[in-house]
C-alpha cells in the first residue's frame, strides 16, 4: 500500500514522443541552406547510398513519405495495370495505420484485410492463409512497433505462388530478422522518416529493393514520370528532359536527406537506449496483475523498439483501457495507442461491408481483443533514467489504484 501513500506525481508532462535533435543535425541542415541547393540533389544521392550499406540493399531511393513510398511499390509491381479495378488483391493486416491500407486502393488494387498472431501482434501465416486465393497479387507485412513480422515462415509459400512480399518498415528501422536487417529480405521494404520515426527527417521516407528495375522505375515515378532529375537537368546547358510515364511528385528533398544522413549516422546508439528503457519496462512491469502481457519478440529478430506495447489486464482492473490512459495523462504521463484496427474505422468498415474494394474474414478476434487493451508507453531515445522511472512508478500506482 505503500505507493499509493508516497506517490508523488510528475511537475511537468512528459510528451510520448520527443525527436532527438543535436547539434550536428543542425549543422547538416544549415550546410544545405547555406548550398542553396535546396530541392533533391546531392545530399538525397548520398543519403541512398549511405541508406542501402546500412540495412544491406542492393537499392535505395528517397522518397517524400513512406505513403508515397507504398503506392510507388503496388504501382512499380503492377498493381491496377492492365485489368480492371480492384482485380488485383492485396493482403494486409488490419492493425496498421491507414496508409498501409489506402495506397493499395489508391494504386488500384482491392485490400484484403487479415487477422494478426495474439503473440507478437504481425500478420500471420495463418491469417495470411485465411484470405488467401487465386486473385491475391502481393502480401504487405507491417512490422508494428518495429518487432519483425516472420517473413521466412510465409515467404516459401509466397514464392509457390508468385506473389510479391512488401514491407511497410515505418516502424522497423534498425531491425533484424536473423542476421539480416529489415530493408534487405523482400521485394521492397518502405520506410518512414516522419517526426516520430526512429530516424526523424522530419518527413521522408526510403524504398530499398535488390530489383535494379524496380528502383529505377519508383526512381523515375517519383518525380512526375521525368527521365532526368532536376540536378542533374541543371547542369546542363539546356535542361532537355523526356516524360516516359505517368508520374507522381514524391521525391525527398535534400533539405530533410541532410538531416536524415546526420540521424542515420546516430541509429546504432538511439536504437540502443531505446531497448536499455524496453529493458526497464519489461524488469519492472512484467509482475504487475495490471499488465497481461507485452508484445512477443521471438528470439531470433531484433525489434527496432520504435513503441512499447503493452496490453492491460482488464480482468485485474475497475477501469477501462482509455481510463487508464487518462488516469496517466493526468498524472503528467502522456501514452498513445497503436492501432485501432482497420475494420473498425467508419471508411474501412463501410468499404468491407460493401465488398467491391475490400474484403476480409467475418470477425478479427484476435485483433479486436487486443484493441481494448493495447496502450503505447513513452519510449525515445531522449528520456533520463528519471522519466523512465516517473512512466513505471505511475503505471504501477494507478494499477494498485484501480485494481479489483
Amino acid at each position: 500500500m505503500n505507493i499509493l501513500h508516497n506517490f508523488t506525481p510528475r511537475v511537468t508532462l512528459l510528451p510520448f514522443h520527443r525527436p532527438s535533435i543535436t547539434e550536428g543535425d543542425r549543422q547538416a541542415v544549415a550546410r544545405v541552406l547555406d548550398s542553396q541547393w535546396l530541392t533533391t540533389g546531392p545530399e538525397a544521392a548520398a543519403f541512398e547510398r549511405e541508406f542501402a550499406a546500412y540495412v544491406g540493399a542492393s537499392h535505395a531511393v528517397a522518397v517524400s513519405s513512406c505513403t508515397a513510398g507504398l503506392h510507388l511499390v503496388l504501382r512499380g509491381l503492377g498493381i491496377g495495370s492492365g485489368v480492371p479495378v480492384g482485380e488485383d488483391e492485396v493482403i494486409v493486416p488490419t492493425m496498421t495505420f491507414t496508409a498501409t491500407a489506402s495506397e493499395v486502393l489508391h494504386a488500384g488494387g482491392r485490400v484484403v484485410l487479415a487477422d494478426i498472431d495474439p503473440l507478437t501482434f504481425n500478420l500471420s501465416a495463418g491469417g495470411v492463409a485465411e484470405v488467401a486465393r487465386p486473385s491475391v497479387r502481393g502480401v504487405v507485412f507491417v512490422h508494428l512497433a518495429g518487432n519483425p513480422s516472420r517473413l521466412d515462415v510465409t515467404r516459401d509459400w509466397a514464392d509457390q505462388h508468385e506473389l510479391f512480399v512488401l514491407e511497410d518498415a515505418a516502424h522497423a528501422l534498425p531491425a533484424m530478422l536473423h542476421t539480416r536487417r529489415v530493408g534487405s529480405i523482400s521485394d521492397a521494404t518502405v520506410f518512414s522518416f516522419y517526426a516520430t520515426k526512429p530516424l526523424c527527417a522530419s518527413e521522408g521516407g526510403m524504398i530499398t529493393t535488390e530489383d535494379s528495375v524496380l528502383a529505377e522505375r519508383v526512381r523515375t515515378m517519383s518525380c512526375h514520370g521525368v527521365d532526368r532529375d532536376t540536378y542533374r537537368r541543371s547542369r546542363t546547358a539546356l535542361a532537355h528532359y523526356d516524360v516516359v510515364e505517368g508520374g507522381y511528385k514524391a521525391n525527398l528533398p535534400d533539405l530533410l536527406a541532410a538531416l536524415g544522413r546526420s540521424q542515420l549516422a546516430r541509429q546504432d546508439v538511439l536504437w540502443a537506449r531505446r531497448t536499455r528503457i524496453a529493458g526497464a519496462y519489461v524488469k519492472a512491469l512484467g509482475d504487475d496483475p495490471a499488465v497481461a502481457r507485452f508484445q512477443y519478440v521471438e528470439p531470433d529478430v531484433i525489434s527496432a523498439w520504435h513503441l512499447f506495447l503493452v496490453v492491460l489486464n482488464l480482468d485485474a482492473l475497475t477501469i477501462s483501457r482509455d481510463r487508464f490512459a487518462e488516469e496517466l495523462r493526468a498524472l503528467n504521463i502522456a501514452t498513445s495507442l497503436h492501432y485501432r484496427p482497420l475494420h473498425r474505422h467508419t471508411y474501412w468498415a463501410e468499404l468491407l461491408r460493401d465488398g467491391t474494394r475490400v474484403r476480409g474474414p467475418k470477425s478479427f478476434p484476435h485483433a479486436d481483443w487486443l484493441y481494448e487493451r493495447l496502450l503505447s508507453l513513452p519510449i525515445f531515445p531522449d528520456m533520463t533514467d528519471e522519466d523512465v522511472e516517473d512512466v513505471i512508478r505511475t503505471v504501477q500506482y494507478v494499477s494498485r489504484r484501480f485494481r479489483r
